[in-house]
């Protein structure tokens, strides 16, 4: 049996902070996703276009934003 000094529920300061969070992280792991599929249909990554290495770089700029939600929400929650 589980006391009630156990559970805690989360403040009002720690719900906006995780709202905040998933606002940034969740863009940005749908635009990975789109243009990791986009890459690996047009990119052509098996052939010999100097473009395909425009193309298997993309998906690096959403891993980027990624990156940077981490670090933000971070900062929020360090008080």
């Amino acid at each position: 049996m589980t006391s009630k000094l156990d559970t805690h529920p989360h403040s009002t300061g720690d719900k906006a902070r995780t709202r905040a969070y998933l606002k940034d992280f969740l863009p940005s792991v749908a635009a990975y996703v789109v243009v990791l599929t986009a890459s690996l249909v047009f990119g052509h990554l098996d052939g010999t276009s100097p473009s395909r290495f425009v193309w298997a770089v993309l998906p690096v700029l959403p891993a980027l934003l990624m990156v940077r939600a981490v670090l933000r929400h971070f900062r929020r929650i360090d008080d």
